[in-house]
């Protein structure tokens, strides 16, 4: 991990997604981690981030309140 932190992170989801959608949010949420802590690879990061935006499709959508899981 970079600068040797140990991170716990809590991720935002809607209770109304199916199993299918809040693994694909989330494996996008893992990847961002990742991508902080280590480092990723950059077609990894838009590949999640494709597969999030099927789920997620607005900006407002992004940024509206849910639940914390």
């Amino acid at each position: 991990m970079k600068g040797g932190r140990n991170m716990e992170y809590s991720y935002p989801i809607n209770l109304d997604w199916s199993k299918e959608e809040m693994a694909t949010v989330i494996n996008f949420y893992q990847a961002v981690e990742k991508a902080y802590e280590v480092g990723i690879d950059a077609s990894e990061i838009k590949a999640k981030y494709s597969d999030f935006k099927q789920v997620v499709r607005s900006i407002g959508e992004e940024k509206k309140p849910r639940e914390r899981v």
